[in-house]
């Protein structure tokens, strides 16, 4: 498979979204052709590459077919296909890719009350990606995004006794931004204007700002290398601001 020339890979993907753009009758015609994993192989191979053409119309595919449960279920039981979507996210230049890859998080993982596997590789590049995400145009008002970096954050702060420099890396990040953070969240809940909609913000607002506020927490018990103790207190005193 991995030798599959780049044409290929996009023009069978661009295929594929003709059918399902033609008719919905398609969706589960494809997932019954099996193409949910050849997707996800087809999206391992674009983030190793940084196809982002390819990857663009292989996300296309992905979504029409996890809008059948048959599909998301597909797609979550995939190998690897968590990690798949961070790596993505971490190595694409295109914000439309990394926010297409957060909301399949969102649709397979966290709409269905799931916790995903999630491998964090390249952990401060991520971090760093993510937050570079929220602070461009309107994308902070994206629940898939702050979700995603909750779930980020959590498998984070499960990896800080094994992977102690990676880590620090990406706590130190974390600790840089966590005034910016705290301040998104506070402005998007200031602007919803019915009762619902602040509600459901504050219930996210709270998630995040509390997942980070944890993963903070153990790394300063942790005593990360190259991450001063000092830092860690204040960025956790900036989220409690």
């Amino acid at each position: 498979f991995n030798t599959l020339q780049h044409d290929l890979l996009l023009r069978t993907s661009s295929f594929l979204n003709c059918l399902l753009y033609y008719h919905k009758s398609f969706i589960q015609v494809l997932i019954r052709l099996q193409a949910i994993p050849f997707s996800v192989e087809v999206l391992k191979q674009a983030a190793a590459n940084g196809s982002e053409d390819v990857a663009a119309e292989a996300l296309c595919v992905v979504q029409a077919l996890v809008s059948e449960e048959e599909g998301v279920k597909g797609f979550v039981e995939s190998p690897d296909s968590g990690t798949m979507l961070l790596r993505l996210i971490t190595v694409s230049h295109d914000d439309s890719i990394a926010l297409d890859a957060c909301d399949l998080i969102e649709a397979g993982w966290l709409d269905r009350n799931q916790s995903p596997t999630l491998e964090v590789t390249g952990e401060s590049d991520l971090m760093q990606r993510l937050l570079l995400l929220l602070f461009s145009k309107d994308s902070y008002q994206s629940t898939s995004i702050w979700r995603t970096l909750k779930a980020v954050v959590k498998a984070l702060q499960s990896e800080i006794g094994q992977k102690e420099e990676a880590a620090g890396r990406a706590v130190e990040v974390l600790c840089l931004s966590c005034a910016e953070i705290k301040e998104m969240l506070d402005g998007v809940v200031d602007d919803k204007g019915d009762k619902d909609s602040k509600e459901a913000w504050e219930a996210y607002s709270e998630d995040c700002v509390r997942a980070i506020g944890d993963c903070l927490l153990t790394a300063e018990s942790s005593q990360l290398p190259g991450v001063e103790i000092e830092s860690i207190k204040a960025a956790r005193n900036r989220l409690c601001q």
